[in-house]
């Protein structure tokens, strides 16, 4: 069976997708070993048919349109904590380093999405992330102390911009379509666990803190009261010695206060 329907298909049929096209334009109903076409899946043969097409690019758009969805959610999140920093007039406490390394992430995301065929979806929702990320990123720019508005203005000039740039001219300049979806996949994944590592720059000195911390305080209820020394052979002969030149010297400061009386 699998050798009368490989005979069907052309030996320049390589890949998925060029069978794809081979079966728009021939019978569609075509069955193909895929193994020995060199077609790499799972199975012994796939059944590429109209129905599971269909199927499939349903299941991918309605899960990528979910994806688009809990991401726009992500960004959106410290809305209301902007919101109420807007209100005060100042970011207190808040860090801007989280919210400048989502900005590169949704930059990378979105060079992926327009390097990639069909990742419209990517392109779009990190775009949309990359403008939200920028805002709260001027915000601190605005109404951050003069300290970390600095730390902001260097952390977005050379994350934000200067980076950025220089990954998008060196890819384009240097390398080919597939490398440059290699690249900024790369990329993107890595900054994608530095966005949600970024929390760990402040969690990691306080959770140190706290556990030396209580070590301290262990330390301190341990050893809270010191103990008396013990009396060593050696003071107690200094201590015996000492009354005795006291006794001893009694009675001479009592002769020699008579004669200063008389």
């Amino acid at each position: 069976m699998s050798s009368s329907l490989t005979s069907l298909v052309p030996s320049d049929v390589k890949t998925l997708s060029e069978f794809g096209n081979f079966r728009e334009h021939s019978n569609p109903n075509i069955a193909v070993d895929l193994q020995s076409k060199n077609l790499h899946t799972s199975s012994e043969f796939f059944f590429l048919q109209p129905v599971y097409s269909l199927s499939m690019v349903t299941l991918v758009t309605i899960f990528g349109l979910l994806g688009n969805i809990t991401t726009g959610l992500v960004y959106l999140s410290p809305a209301k904590t902007f919101w109420h920093i807007v209100q005060r007039g100042s970011t207190e406490e808040f860090d801007s380093l989280p919210y400048v390394v989502k900005l590169l992430n949704g930059y990378m995301w979105v060079y992926y999405g327009l390097v990639k065929p069909n990742s419209i979806l990517v392109a779009t929702i990190n775009g949309f992330g990359a403008v939200l990320e920028l805002i709260y990123v001027i915000i601190f720019l605005i109404l951050a102390p003069p300290r970390m508005r600095v730390i902001t203005a260097i952390l977005f000039g050379i994350l934000d911009v200067v980076f950025p740039v220089a990954v998008v001219l060196i890819s384009q300049l240097s390398f080919n379509r597939e490398m440059q979806i290699n690249i900024s996949g790369f990329l993107s994944l890595l900054f994608s666990v530095a966005t949600y590592g970024s929390p760990l720059s402040i969690m990691i000195p306080n959770g140190s803190g706290f556990v030396l911390g209580t070590a301290q305080l262990v330390l301190y209820a341990m050893y809270w009261k010191p103990k008396q020394p013990k009396r060593t052979s050696d003071n107690v002969e200094d201590d015996w010695q000492h009354e005795h030149l006291i006794a001893d010297s009694g009675p001479s400061l009592k002769n020699n206060e008579s004669r200063a009386d008389a």
